[in-house]
């Protein structure tokens, strides 16, 4: 009815059939058009509301709430989680939000960021963490986040959640002004605020550090105040720290504090692991840069072998020491080093099978007038591994008068004890020789020189090997 009042038509009993065709056109006409345009509202909408974080429109999503707030003093950082609820929101997008840190009771607003998450579920716990260039004990610091989306209001923001800084109270009153950071590793190069926090009624006249230079006073608070010192210097390897000042209303110049200045951790480099017996392995890296700190600040290193459920075993500072997993041929290690300004770690992986290196143990040579018989003990768990040893012997000098090669024969023999000694004994990988005779286990017959010589090795109950070496001229 609406569409023919419109358009100026009525029914009449006696219209003639010519306009009764007329009508019926100008009714599917306006019939098209009215559902093009409905149409058309419903593909906007569906394009709004898909582009926006509602389903329905005319609502906000709910607002987050602050699970909670955890900082971190040796960092310096403070590490949020809140919960969303997903309910009547898309998820063909990720999730925005905006952050923003206050700071003293003024919630003056020092930080505000705006950040992106893919929403998981229905519900979900997000974090995001915030490093503060002011000591954190050195005022409150408080946290609220909201939800946004991209053609909708915001959600309301949450409530503030507080971290509270260092301060007197009523039942904890301070005798005097205190400093941080405090006993703290600090990065070199670094720009950082040291800040004084004196006692109720008392005022911070003057602050100083490393003891002669005095610095710009900052107000954080009506009661708190700051310094600015840029470009950290190294901390002697000697081990000292270095030292900030506050002088107050009390004249007093005893109010100090010390921190150490050092560098992040570096990648270990050149690692490597190795055994001599199959029962104990030996990894070694190149530490890098020495480090300048002492125990409790000194970097850490920890070796982890990922593919057992073993604990994490404690190293030195370029080496690590532990006992081989029964059963394991495979290692897949991690070094791990870590100090208060982070960590780095390098991986390494290998077959235990492949990577013994044996030492001779009880070498004795045993020489005759035409032979000499080399006998020596490799201990470890090494039943059933092939090994492969070195033997080296002076050669005999060709073309002599018979007597005289004969008498060169007998003294070649003869300091073959020495010789076989020093090589045997020496740490020389497998697999590499010069003009020294790899042996197997069985007789042969050097081809350049006059002596046949035979190799054998026999198990031990505590899985060592006991080997022989003899040759004849």
């Amino acid at each position: 009815m609406f569409f023919t009042k419109k358009m100026g038509l009525s029914f009449r009993p006696e219209a003639t059939k010519q306009k009764s065709i007329t009508f019926l056109a100008v009714l599917m006409h306006c019939g098209i058009s009215w559902f093009i345009h409905v149409l058309l509202f419903l593909l906007t909408s569906s394009v709004y509301l898909y582009g926006s974080c509602l389903e329905s429109a005319g609502s906000k999503p709910p607002r987050p709430i602050i699970a909670e707030l955890r900082a971190n003093v040796a960092t310096q950082s403070l590490v949020v989680k809140w919960l969303v609820n997903h309910t009547g929101l898309t998820r063909e997008s990720g999730d925005n939000y905006e952050i923003q840190v206050g700071r003293t009771d003024n919630l003056t607003i020092v930080h505000n960021s705006k950040v992106s998450s893919c929403p998981f579920g229905s519900d979900s716990t997000l974090t995001w963490t915030w490093v503060s260039t002011l000591p954190l004990q050195c005022a409150d610091h408080s946290i609220r986040i909201r939800r946004l989306c991209s053609h909708a209001d915001p959600s309301d923001w949450s409530q503030w959640k507080t971290n509270y800084g260092a301060q007197d109270t009523v039942d904890r009153v301070w005798k005097k002004t205190k400093m941080f950071p405090y006993q703290q590793v600090l990065k070199e190069g670094s720009t950082i605020l040291f800040c004084c926090v004196p006692p109720r009624g008392i005022h911070v006249t003057n602050m100083t550090f490393n003891s002669t230079t005095s610095y710009p006073l900052i107000n954080i608070t009506h009661r708190v105040t700051a310094i600015a010192v840029h470009n950290l210097n190294i901390t002697q390897a000697s081990g000292s720290g270095v030292y900030s000042w506050c002088e107050d209303t009390t004249e007093k110049r005893n109010n100090y504090c010390s921190n150490f200045i050092s560098f992040s951790p570096q990648r270990p480099e050149n690692l490597s692991c190795r055994t001599e017996d199959l029962r104990t392995v030996i990894c070694t890296w190149n530490p890098g840069r020495p480090a300048n700190l002492y125990e409790p600040y000194k970097r850490t290193h920890t070796l982890h072998i990922k593919n057992t459920v073993e604990d994490p075993i404690k190293c030195g500072e370029w080496f690590c020491r532990f006992q081989a997993v029964p059963g394991l041929e495979w290692y897949h290690v991690s070094v791990v080093v870590k100090n208060q300004l982070g960590e780095e770690k390098q991986s390494y992986s290998f077959n235990i099978t492949d990577r013994v290196f044996p030492v001779p143990e009880g070498v004795k040579v045993s020489p005759g007038v035409t032979e000499a018989n080399v006998s020596w003990v490799v201990r470890g768990n090494l039943s059933g591994v092939e090994l492969f040893c070195q033997v080296t012997a002076d050669p005999v000098e060709p073309r002599r008068p018979t007597h005289l090669a004969e008498a060169a024969d007998l003294q070649s023999i003869s300091m073959v004890r020495k010789t076989i000694i020093d090589s045997v004994t020496s740490k020389a990988p497998p697999h590499h020789h010069t003009s020294s005779s790899l042996l197997h286990i069985g007789n042969h017959t050097c081809g350049d020189h006059p002596f046949t010589y035979s190799a054998s090795d026999k198990d031990t109950e505590d899985g060592s090997k006991k080997c022989t070496w003899s040759f004849t001229k």
